[in-house]
């Protein structure tokens, strides 16, 4: 079978605490995804501590008022050709507004 350049594979962890009222007091988030600047000469402008900054972009900056938040980026190889079809932003704000509206439902309020 051919083909063209696949879009990276991501795989997210969320996990968080909240506090009596409900409101979210820690936050934990462990992305995999597969590197597409590891081995390019972008490599040194966008891995940072071994961590490519597309990969967590969205996680490690959330817009929310989180008192306690912790996450971590991993990059992993993979034998087929992939591409950026879009920012980090892309799977990561799916994943953090998703887990948002899960908090919600769990402290019996609305997801707004």
């Amino acid at each position: 079978m051919r083909g063209g350049l696949l879009s990276s594979a991501r795989y997210h962890t969320v996990s968080a605490g909240l506090d009596g009222n409900g409101k979210p007091v820690a936050w934990q988030q462990r992305i995999v995804c597969q590197s597409i600047f590891v081995g390019t000469p972008f490599e040194p402008a966008v891995v940072k501590n071994g961590v490519e900054e597309t990969a967590v972009e969205g996680a490690a900056d959330l817009p929310y008022d989180i008192p306690i938040c912790w996450w971590n980026g991993t990059s992993t190889r993979w034998r087929a050709g992939v591409h950026l079809r879009s920012v980090g932003h892309s799977h990561t704000a799916f994943v953090v507004e998703t887990f948002v509206d899960e908090l919600a439902h769990a402290a019996r309020q609305g997801p707004v």
